[in-house]
């Protein structure tokens, strides 16, 4: 917590008051950056794990055994569960054919895409989720608690009356 001095005059407050902005707007800055390029991570995992199990019947025991390597060479990280490694895998499968997703889905965090992709089955109520993640930097409780109480089909539903009201 930052402490203010009584002698701090204000010049120098202002002066506090925009570093610690930009701090904060980096900060930021580099948490999108990682959030995007671990999210392309996991799209080229994916990529890899479906082509290779498109051609070899065994792959299940390949997946166990690449979730454990991974774990063991990259302890610190938490999302190489076999689990998540066949999440990466349907992830790709599903945004392989459309080029601008992979994109959208690079400027949310990995979870809130592991949300959007487990609870919505409709492309259009993904695509949906997806903008107003992005738009709105709704957090991973934020989404789902949207997804439950079917905050897409409520705004359709506003939409459709906003526009009979216009005619």
């Amino acid at each position: 917590m930052l402490k203010i001095e009584k002698s701090d005059n204000k010049e120098y407050l202002l002066f506090l008051k925009n570093i610690l902005e930009k701090v904060k707007k980096t900060r930021y800055e580099m948490l999108k950056t990682v959030s995007s390029q671990t999210v392309l991570l996991y799209f080229e995992i994916g990529k890899s794990v479906s082509k290779n199990a498109k051609k070899e019947k065994w792959w299940k025991a390949v997946v166990e055994k690449l979730s454990k390597d991974l774990q063991l060479e990259f302890e610190w990280v938490r999302w190489f569960s076999s689990r998540n490694i066949w999440r990466m895998k349907l992830f790709y499968e599903f945004f392989e054919e459309n080029e601008k997703l992979p994109l959208m889905v690079a400027e949310i965090w990995w979870s809130q895409n592991c949300v959007i992709l487990e609870k919505c089955k409709d492309e259009n109520k993904i695509n949906f989720y997806l903008k107003k993640t992005k738009e709105k930097w709704w957090s991973k409780l934020d989404l789902i608690e949207k997804i439950n109480t079917n905050y897409f089909e409520n705004y359709l539903k506003f939409q459709i009356t906003k526009n009979k009201s216009q005619i």
